[in-house]
This record gives C-alpha cells, sequence and structure tokens, in this order.
C-alpha cells in the first residue's frame, strides 16, 4: 500500500525507481509541479506525464508524451490521442509500475517510434526549406520579414521618369524543400514574356 505520507514528488520517484527495475530501463524523475505532476524520462526519447487526478487526489494520471515538429506540428497521426492511464495511488508505486509495464508502455511504444520518425522527417524538411529561403533572399528585389517568415515580399521599382515608371511587386511563399509559389504584380509586358518563354522551354513534349 502507499504511505499516505509521501509527497507526490517521493511517490514518483519510487514509481521511476520499480518502473526502472522492472522494465529494465533507467527512467529519471524531472520535477515539475510538486502539488499536480511530475515527468518521467526514458530510454529512446520516452517521456511521460504523471498527474494527479484535479477531482480525485486519490489517483494518478500517467499519459504518454510524443514529440512535435519544429513549428509545433502534431507528430503524432489525425485523430490519435496519447495513451493514458489512471491507477489508485493507494495501491503503491511497485504495483502502479507494473500497470506502466503492462497497460501503458506497449501502445505508447508502438506509436512513438513513427512519431520520432516523423518529427525528423519534418526536421529536415524545415531544414531543406530554410535552405532555399537564404538562396532566394540574395536577390535584391527580395525582401525577408522579420520574424523568419516563409513570406517573401517581391518589390522593384525604377522611376528614373515617369514614362519609364516600373513597379513590381508581389509575394514568394515557400511550399516545399525546393518549390515555391510566385506571385507578381504589374508585371511589364516585357517581362512577362521572358517569364512565359522560359516556362515554355521548361514543358517537356507529352
Amino acid at each position: 500500500m502507499s504511505d499516505t505520507r509521501l509527497s507526490l514528488t517521493q511517490e514518483c520517484q519510487a514509481i521511476a525507481t520499480h518502473l526502472s527495475a522492472q522494465s529494465g530501463h533507467t527512467w529519471t524523475l524531472e520535477v515539475q509541479d510538486p502539488e499536480h505532476w511530475h515527468r518521467l524520462y526514458g530510454p529512446e526519447g520516452a517521456c511521460v506525464n504523471l498527474h494527479r487526478v484535479w477531482n480525485h487526489a486519490g489517483r494518478l494520471r500517467i499519459k504518454g508524451v510524443f514529440p512535435q515538429g519544429p513549428n509545433r506540428e502534431d507528430c503524432l497521426p489525425y485523430n490519435i490521442q496519447p495513451p493514458e492511464i489512471t491507477v489508485a495511488r493507494a495501491r503503491g508505486a511497485k504495483t502502479i509500475s507494473r500497470d506502466i509495464v503492462r497497460r501503458f508502455l506497449p501502445p505508447y511504444t508502438e506509436l512513438l517510434q513513427p512519431a520520432q520518425a516523423r518529427k525528423a522527417q519534418l526536421e529536415a524538411d524545415d531544414a531543406a526549406q530554410n535552405a532555399l529561403l537564404t538562396r532566394l533572399v540574395v536577390h535584391e528585389c527580395v525582401e525577408a520579414p522579420s520574424g523568419g517568415s516563409e513570406l517573401l515580399r517581391v518589390k522593384r521599382t525604377s522611376a528614373a521618369s515617369p514614362e519609364a515608371s516600373l513597379h513590381v511587386w508581389g509575394r514568394v511563399q515557400i511550399t516545399g524543400a525546393d518549390a515555391v509559389r510566385l506571385e507578381l504584380h504589374q508585371v511589364p509586358e516585357a517581362l512577362a514574356h521572358q517569364m512565359l518563354t522560359a516556362l515554355d522551354q521548361l514543358t517537356l513534349p507529352c
């Protein structure tokens, strides 16, 4: 049985100790809110939150934590909720740890590995897009807004004389590792012909 004199921190530390022994992997406690919840870190990026159930102090909620992408994207499949279980604190740390190993870790581990792979892919895509962004801003007519936005402002003005005035404006949006959405306004006819000619030359025969 659980010693009611134990604080939540002491209780979670005991769970980490028993969980390490029962699972064969080291689990360490990271103190969060001493009165409400703590976090356990396990092998290969595993991370588990232990919450005191807000309306039932005698129960503990064990919930899996999953990685997020570089822009805080959810790495779990759509409409999949993180696994969680609740246990009675009075059962004691050793029994709670056994429940975690038996009821919680199998479904959590099954989802964790593909989530980590998804995170790695998102990070690679983000790095590639940032590299593309860097290559585009070398052009004088392209300006990158502050804050690292993927939207680039395009502006080219020449007003040597009213008759020869030029005011092209628009934006570039990064849409992939090697692709952009280009939107231009007030493009002079000669420049439009040059751009369309370049597209014609890139068209592959059917």
